[in-house]
């Protein structure tokens, strides 16, 4: 008879425990303004509750209807867990003023395109008087080193690691005539 008993146990045991693991790990995908430390111990509370509520409702079942319900729940938390998950962010990137592609990840950052800093220190060490002044310069050097000027062309630049988009607002400072003139000097 005890025998039977210990065996019944384990899955007694697992229908209160299991359930109190796998509610924390469900926390990590919730989004609530709740500290993680609270919701974390919500979330065992809960599992605890819904153990017990198992093990009252499936208390002298056949030991394979409890190890079922477990197998079930911890599937359903499970998916829970993957479909809560937030998609990763894509990082919103800022537009270089040079060559108009979204490029930049901070304002004084190097451009991933034409690789041009446009920085309060960068206008002084090449003697720029005025931010606008800098911008005209880089976009003619840069502009300059293609055969036909195209502003808006190609839409997209890819390098080995990266893709950036041409934002449809940038507005160039100069024009097509004075990039071909500067290109004839």
């Amino acid at each position: 008879m005890t025998e039977k008993k210990d065996k019944n146990q384990l899955p007694d045991l697992l229908l209160v425990v299991v359930p109190a693991l796998l509610l924390p790990a469900l926390g990590e995908s919730l989004d609530f303004n709740i500290p993680e430390m609270v919701l974390r111990m919500v979330l065992t509370v809960m599992g605890v509750a819904l153990g017990g509520g198992l093990y009252l409702i499936l208390q002298g079942r056949p030991a394979w209807l409890k190890i079922g319900s477990l197998l079930l729940m911890t599937i359903l938390v499970f998916g829970l867990i993957i479909g809560l998950k937030p998609a990763p962010q894509e990082e919103v990137l800022l537009t270089c003023e040079v060559c108009g592609y979204q490029a930049l990840y901070e304002p004084a950052d190097i451009c991933g395109v034409c690789y041009v800093e446009l920085n309060h220190a960068t206008m002084e060490e090449e003697g720029y008087t005025s931010r606008a002044e800098m911008v005209r310069e880089e976009q003619l050097l840069f502009f300059a080193t293609e055969e036909g000027v195209s502003f808006f062309e190609p839409q997209t630049y890819r390098d080995e690691e990266e893709v950036f988009h041409k934002d449809p607002d940038w507005k160039p400072l100069v024009s097509a005539e004075e990039v071909q003139a500067y290109r004839e000097e």
